[in-house]
């Protein structure tokens, strides 16, 4: 994970063999502040409204109340689909078009060989 490069304080968290930056609750809300302060036409968002299959909507809601445990202000289903596409967007950033559609279509592959292989494994077509 890429260094942060401002000077407000940051723990490191050990996970998986991985070292992840993690903001501390005072760095979070020094940013909340910060984002209040802008003008509300910069702060404007618009609904979006997303249906989830009931297994991804259980784990949804371990997430948020796993976020909710830890004190997270803003914890919410809102804020762990915002995190996802920040992300994405991530990931995707080099990626030609066309390796963007590969990406989705081999998603989507994979997604509808998830939900055939339990079946199979019960002897159910």
């Amino acid at each position: 994970m890429a260094a942060c490069t401002h000077s407000l304080p940051v723990r490191l968290l050990e996970c998986d063999d991985e070292t992840e930056e993690v903001h501390s609750k005072e760095h979070v809300a020094m940013i909340d502040e910060a984002l209040s302060a802008q003008p509300a036409s910069s702060r404007s968002r618009r609904v979006h409204s997303i249906n989830f299959d009931p297994t991804t909507d259980d784990w949804l809601e371990v997430i948020v109340d796993l976020l909710k445990q830890a004190g997270l202000p803003r914890a919410g289903r809102s804020e762990v689909v915002r995190v996802g596409l920040s992300e994405l967007q991530r990931v995707l950033a080099e990626r030609s078009p066309e390796d963007i559609v590969k990406f989705f279509l081999n998603h989507d592959v994979e997604w509808r060989l998830s939900r055939i292989q339990p079946r199979e494994a019960d002897g159910q077509r």
